[in-house]
């Protein structure tokens, strides 16, 4: 109950792949935080804004939202006018290049 009045409004960005689920985990382990229950936000550049800003503006404070966010004027707006903190996760190469590999062999059913 006290993250939904002092906790922060947060993104957690990545390159899919990149290990958007790792810092899920970490987030979830904090005490206030928690998800707010919405999928993983992919933001285009060459797709409609609209209905991603909407999703940016709907974050409460506690809580945090996934993304794989490409740089748009409008959703920079958004996150500044609404108190919301980016987190972006850059990772090693070689890292992710295991990540990938797992997803394929273990995860990915096609």
């Amino acid at each position: 109950m006290k993250g939904r009045k002092q906790g922060p409004k947060v993104v957690l960005n990545s390159l899919p792949k990149f290990g958007t689920h790792l810092l899920e985990s970490l987030f979830l382990q904090l005490p206030f935080m928690r998800h707010c229950g919405k999928k993983t936000l992919r933001l285009e550049t060459q797709n409609p804004i609209e209905p991603k800003v909407k999703v940016l503006s709907s974050i409460k404070n506690g809580q945090f939202l996934l993304s794989h966010m490409q740089y748009h004027e409008k959703a920079l707006k958004t996150i500044n006018t609404n108190n919301t903190k980016i987190i972006h996760l850059v990772r090693d190469p070689r890292d992710v290049l295991l990540s990938h590999l797992n997803y394929i062999e273990k995860m990915d059913t096609t």
